[in-house]
């Protein structure tokens, strides 16, 4: 089981290593990349809506355009910057009221598809429920990666890619250590109901493996955190913590759905979803980071 893994997990990095790299020839629009995270939203929306009762499932086919829709809405301030007329020097391309207003023309679509081919009573709301929630999960957090690599560089600042290197190497260097630390010395349970296999010694070993990441993305680019080593220790710890709450987040929906995992897509870790759980939660927490740094930076 850790054999295959290592060999699986290597093979992933590896390939988002190079899908990454080939992007940057493609920039501002990054293609490679917006492919790569429609695909995962989907098979990501697909195994949540195969855990559910048949019942509460919303038409597939509604969740796909619906995230389809939300992430192409991320590339709405590039094609203004490009075509219209750019934003002022050094502010960062605002996407935020387009994706809002896709959502929310969404929602209403999701409500006139159930209004028009409503069955029977006790249906209609728990299925615009789970749209509403898959939609948010996966469609609302998942653009947060996007708009991690459409960060502009700025005098003194960090490149976007190096920030989406971030959200993605802390929280799964958590994950790493959390499961050998864990695997060879956990003894505490940290959720016993949610996820049996979790303890606390798992979940001190996962921290010390983000803020090792942090420190190392540190050494490798200094700009990311102009306040020093202590600065990358804060940042490793909270991602970290993120990555943790979204594990267990992933947990809730399994052990709700009676499920141990999302599916069985990937051998020794499960589903797409049990795989990128952590990133989900990790994504916005380096976001408003950035954003804190970004807003101090300006003002001093």
């Amino acid at each position: 089981m850790i054999r295959t893994r290592v060999l699986i997990g290597t093979a992933l990095a590896v390939a988002a290593a190079a899908m990454l790299y080939a992007d940057t020839f493609l920039a501002p629009w990054f293609p490679l990349l917006g492919i790569t995270i429609l695909v995962v939203q989907w098979r990501a929306a697909y195994e949540l809506w195969h855990l559910l009762d048949a019942a509460h499932r919303p038409p597939l086919l509604m969740l796909y355009l619906g995230l389809t829709a939300c992430w192409a809405a991320n590339w709405w301030p590039v094609a203004a910057y490009s075509w219209l007329s750019a934003p002022a020097p050094g502010q960062p391309l605002l996407f935020w009221p387009a994706l809002g207003l896709v959502y929310c023309v969404c929602f209403i679509v999701a409500f006139l598809w159930e209004m028009a081919w409503y069955p029977h009573g006790g249906i209609a709301l728990p299925r615009l429920a789970v749209w509403a929630f898959i939609l948010t999960y996966l469609g609302l957090l998942g653009s947060f990666f996007l708009q991690l690599r459409f960060l502009p560089v700025e005098s003194g600042g960090a490149a976007g890619l190096v920030w989406l290197a971030a959200a993605i190497a802390v929280p799964k260097a958590n994950d790493i250590a959390a499961y050998f630390t864990g695997t060879l010395w956990g003894r505490t349970p940290m959720a016993p109901v949610l996820s049996p296999q979790k303890t606390w010694e798992g979940a001190a070993g996962g921290l010390a493996g983000g803020v090792a990441a942090a420190l190392a993305l540190y050494g490798w680019q200094p700009l990311l955190f102009p306040d020093g080593a202590a600065e990358a220790v804060i940042f490793g710890l909270l991602v970290g913590t993120a990555g943790m709450l979204g594990d267990l987040a992933e947990s809730l929906l399994k052990r709700d759905c009676h499920a141990k995992d999302a599916a069985a897509l990937l051998p020794g870790f499960g589903g797409l979803l049990d795989l990128i759980d952590s990133l989900i939660f990790a994504a916005p927490v380096v976001y408003l980071w950035w954003l804190v740094r970004h807003a101090s930076t300006s003002l001093s």
